[in-house]
């Protein structure tokens, strides 16, 4: 086992407020409440000593780039003045590593020129979250007032358009809702790089997700989207997950940690330096995520050879759930992502809430792909899970449209 195994992205929360109130967040709604013992934004001394922390890592695991991705909480609230200081300061003390590559995951309401400059200026590539239809989106998606941000988003993806900024939209799928709908809508703001994101629920309150929208209201959302993103766009707009499932089919990695289940490759540092290691658990119970280590105290490798669940998700795959075992998809879903198979009584030890609607989605666009479950696993074996299977699926996705 690796001790040092190549990490991308470091994700660096800036903030840990919000200036929205959206009904499903795992972090100010959710079952964990130590934000509220966070500073409300990273100190400049702080930030120095992530990066810091991150150089030293990226030494001892000799990357040749470093990633570094910017969330909140809203990461915007930190100011464009801050922001801008800290991409500079980013750039300057990681380029002895290699590229160095910046984003940042913004709720999309306080885009304005002076931020579109910024972006220009530090290459910053910026993700937006968009969770449908005006309507729905609106739902969820609400300020303090209580009051809708579709067309605040909407216009912040028109001006990084306008401008040639890069950037994406992320979607938290909302069952019992149009699918199809939410993807026309996402075309509409001239996106061409999307994803479409799985709620974060556990087993404790699935049951009543089920209970209203049905059996399988994640795979009722996303396959129509498939279905024309198959026939009309596969060349022209990339959906995370879609690729991410090919990959899986054809053999390789997913490429992402909601899929697939790999070792997760990604650390998060808390506006107070905390480092922690998937902010998603968040959603499960409260302070799991806390592990009492901190940049510029302790190194990031001590982290990963102590944390609890570092051991488990970042240096190996985690644990496949029993109830997975000898699963048609065990080796390409293997058992979901991790933050929905947790229960209070069996941990994670338990297939993901969305089980039905990953063999539904699987089988569909196994289908669509004309890849037997034989062909997968001789894949597999022929390419040891090699990433070039994402020409294979460009190659057969030209070939079957």
């Amino acid at each position: 086992m690796n001790p040092h195994p190549e990490l991308s992205p470091f994700i660096v929360k800036l903030t840990e407020r919000c200036n929205l109130r959206c009904s499903y967040c795992y972090v100010f709604s959710g079952a964990d409440s130590s934000w509220t013992a966070k500073p409300a934004r990273m100190h400049p001394h702080t930030f120095n000593e992530v990066l810091a922390s991150v150089r030293q890592y990226c030494r001892q695991s000799h990357q040749e780039s470093v990633s570094i991705s910017f969330h909140g909480g809203e990461p915007l609230l930190i100011g464009p003045k801050r922001f801008d200081s800290y991409c500079r300061q980013a750039i300057s003390i990681l380029a002895e590593v290699g590229e160095v590559y910046l984003s940042v995951q913004s709720n999309g309401t306080r885009v304005n020129d002076e931020w579109v400059e910024l972006f220009l200026r530090n290459g910053v590539h910026v993700g937006l979250s968009l969770d449908g239809d005006p309507a729905v989106h609106d739902r969820n998606r609400i300020d303090a007032h209580g009051i809708g941000t579709f067309s605040a988003v909407a216009s912040s993806a028109n001006l990084l358009s306008d401008r040639g900024v890069a950037f994406s939209l992320s979607c938290v799928m909302q069952p019992g809702t149009d699918g199809r709908a939410a993807y026309q809508t996402m075309k509409s703001l001239d996106c061409r790089s999307m994803s479409f994101l799985f709620p974060l629920s556990t087993h404790e309150d699935a049951p009543r997700i089920h209970e209203q929208f049905g059996p399988t209201p994640i795979a009722d959302f996303l396959i129509p989207i498939f279905d024309e993103w198959w026939s009309k766009d596969t060349q022209d707009v990339f959906v995370r997950e879609f690729w991410a499932i090919g990959r899986l089919l054809l053999g390789g990695h997913s490429g992402i940690d909601s899929l697939g289940n790999p070792a997760i490759t990604t650390v998060v540092f808390d506006t107070d330096g905390e480092i922690q290691a998937l902010d998603s658990l968040r959603a499960c119970a409260d302070n799991l995520v806390s592990s009492g280590f901190f940049a510029g105290q302790r190194q990031l490798s001590e982290f990963l050879a102590r944390d609890e669940y570092v051991s488990r998700v970042i240096l190996a795959p985690p644990p496949t759930p029993m109830a997975c075992r000898g699963c048609k998809e065990e080796g390409t879903c293997g058992g979901g992502y991790l933050p929905n198979r947790f229960s209070e009584d069996r941990g994670f030890d338990n297939q993901s809430v969305w089980c039905a609607d990953l063999l539904a989605i699987f089988d569909h666009i196994r289908s669509r792909m004309s890849v037997s479950t034989q062909e997968t696993k001789y894949r597999r074996l022929k390419l040891h899970q090699n990433d070039a299977t994402g020409d294979c699926l460009s190659e057969r996705s030209v070939a079957l449209t």
